[in-house]
C-alpha cells in the first residue's frame, strides 16, 4: 500500500566470503623451500634485463615488515640482509597452486557462486551452504583458512559480509562481522590523530635519499623520478628537521655585462644564420640536433672543455680541448663525431673564435656532411639548454678549474651524473633514457 515501508528485516541475508592469499607469489615460493610463509625474508625479483636491474613483484610478510620492501620497488633499493632470499618468478606454478586452492573452495559453495576474483583472490557466496559445514560463517571460514594451509602450506586472510564490497572492506586475518557505527567511531579517531603526528622516515629511505642527494639530484628529482615514497614538500620538511643531508643550492649573482658592437654582416653568419633552422629543429620534435658551446678555465689555462647537447633528449657530452687553436677544436670535434656521427643532423653554435674560423665549419658540413648555424650575438638565450647544462658542469668544475690535467675519463663521470638525473621538462625521465631510446629508433630506421 501507497505510504507503507517495507519491513527489510524478514529479507533473506547473505553471506559472502572474500578470501584473499597472503603475499601469495612470495609464499608459494617460501613453501616450496620449506619455509614458513610468515617468517620467511624473501622477494619475488622480475628478470633483470626485462626492468631494467628487477623489480620487486612480491615480498613476505616478514619482509615487508623488515626490510620495509614493497612491490615495484627496484632491486637497487632493496636493503641488503644476509638472509634476504630473492627468486625469479614461476606464473605456471603459480597458475597450478591458484587451481588446487580454489578446487578447496568448490567443496564449500557451488560452482556457478565462485568468482576467482584475481590468481590470489576469491569470492563465495555460501548463503545456501555454510550451515552445512558448521554453526556460523565465522567457524566456516576459519575451517577453510586451516584446511587451505594444512593442504598447501597458504595461509589466507577471509573478509565476511552480506554484499562482496562488505567482504572486500572486512577481509583481514581476524574474522569479524562489519559494523558501521563502530567503522564510523575508528575513522574520526583516525582523522583526529592523523593532524597531530608526522609520518616518520624510515633509516632504509633516509639512506636511499641521502645516496640520491650525493648524486647532487633535487629534492624534487628524488621525489618524482624515483621510487621513494613521499612527495616533495614532504622530502622539504624532512630536510629542515635535519633528517636528509640537503644543502640548498647556492646561484651565481652575474654582473651585467656591456657588450661593444660585433661584426654581424659576415657572408658566414648569413649562410648559416639561426634563423634558416627548420621549425622542427626549433620545436624540438625531431632527434639529433645540437646545440655546441665552450666551458672555459681561468685566463692563464688554455685548456677547455667543449660541450655538446642534443636539443630534444637534453643529453650533454663534454669534449676536453687542449686550446682554442683549429687544430684542438678540430681535434675535440673528430672525438665527438667518432661516438655519436650517426645522431647528428645539425650543430648550433655561438660566435666564439674557436667555431666561426672556416677549418670548423669545413669540418662538419663537409667531412660529416651535417648542418651548421650560429646565433647572433651576444645571445646566449637562443642555445638556452646548453648554457643551462654548463652550469650544471660548473656544479661539478667551479669556476676557476684548470682543465689542464683533467683527464676525459672523468669528464665523462661528471656528464654521466648530469644525464642520470630525471627532468620535469622529459616527463621525469632521464636524458639517457631518452637518448638509447631515440639512438636505437635512428639505427632501426636506417637498418
Amino acid at each position: 500500500m501507497v505510504g507503507q515501508s517495507y519491513n527489510y528485516q524478514y529479507e533473506k541475508q547473505r553471506v559472502f566470503f572474500m578470501i584473499d592469499s597472503k603475499s601469495f607469489y612470495a609464499s608459494v615460493e617460501s613453501v616450496e623451500l620449506g619455509l614458513n610463509p610468515l617468517r620467511s625474508i624473501l622477494v619475488v625479483m622480475s628478470e633483470q634485463a626485462n626492468a631494467n636491474g628487477g623489480l620487486v613483484l612480491a615480498a613476505s610478510p616478514m619482509a615487508k615488515k623488515k626490510l620495509e620492501a614493497s612491490n615495484i620497488m627496484r632491486q637497487r633499493d632493496l636493503p641488503r640482509d644476509k638472509k634476504l632470499i630473492i627468486v625469479h618468478p614461476r606464473m605456471n606454478l603459480y597458475i597450478q597452486e591458484n587451481l588446487r586452492i580454489n578446487s578447496i573452495y568448490r567443496e564449500y559453495t557451488t560452482e556457478e557462486k565462485l568468482l576467482a576474483y584475481s590468481i590470489d583472490e576469491s569470492l563465495l557466496d555460501v548463503t545456501d551452504t555454510w550451515a552445512f559445514f558448521g554453526d556460523s560463517p565465522e567457524i566456516v571460514a576459519r575451517k577453510i583458512q586451516e584446511r587451505v594451509r594444512k593442504e598447501t602450506g597458504i595461509y589466507l586472510t577471509v573478509g565476511i559480509g552480506d554484499s562482496p564490497v562488505l567482504a572486500k572492506v572486512t577481509n583481514n586475518t581476524a574474522i569479524f562481522p562489519y559494523n558501521a557505527d563502530w567503522a564510523q567511531v575508528q575513522a574520526e579517531a583516525r582523522r583526529r590523530l592523523a593532524s597531530r603526528r608526522k609520518t616518520k622516515i624510515t633509516r632504509h629511505w633516509q639512506n636511499v635519499i641521502n645516496d640520491y642527494l650525493e648524486r647532487t639530484w633535487s629534492l624534487e628529482q628524488v621525489a618524482k623520478g624515483s621510487r621513494v615514497p613521499y612527495s616533495t614538500n614532504t622530502l622539504y620538511n624532512y630536510a629542515r628537521d635535519g633528517y636528509l643531508k640537503y644543502r640548498p643550492k647556492t646561484y651565481r649573482i652575474k654582473k651585467k655585462r656591456h657588450y661593444h658592437g660585433a661584426t654581424t654582416d659576415r657572408a658566414l653568419f648569413t649562410i648559416h644564420h639561426i634563423s634558416l633552422r627548420p621549425k622542427k629543429v626549433e620545436e624540438r620534435t625531431e632527434f639529433g640536433h645540437w646545440e655546441v658551446d665552450g666551458v672555459e678555465g681561468p685566463r692563464d689555462s688554455q685548456a677547455l672543455l667543449l660541450t655538446f647537447l642534443e636539443r630534444k633528449t637534453r643529453f650533454l657530452v663534454a669534449v676536453k680541448a687542449r686550446s682554442k687553436t683549429n687544430k684542438s677544436i678540430r681535434e675535440a670535434m673528430d672525438f665527438f663525431f667518432k661516438f655519436y656521427s650517426d645522431q647528428v643532423k645539425s650543430m648550433t653554435f655561438d660566435r666564439g673564435n674557436e667555431f666561426t674560423n672556416t677549418t670548423n665549419v669545413l669540418t662538419v658540413t663537409h667531412q660529416y656532411h651535417k648542418k651548421v648555424y650560429f646565433t647572433d650575438a651576444f645571445a646566449p638565450w637562443q642555445r638556452g639548454s646548453n648554457e643551462e647544462r654548463n652550469r650544471r658542469i660548473r656544479d661539478f668544475y667551479p669556476k676557476g678549474t684548470r682543465f689542464t690535467t683533467e683527464l676525459q675519463v672523468r669528464i665523462n663521470s661528471a656528464t654521466k651524473q648530469i644525464n642520470d638525473r630525471p627532468m620535469r621538462v622529459l616527463n621525469w625521465h632521464t636524458p639517457t633514457d631518452k637518448f638509447n631510446l631515440l639512438s636505437k629508433k635512428t639505427k632501426t630506421n636506417k637498418g
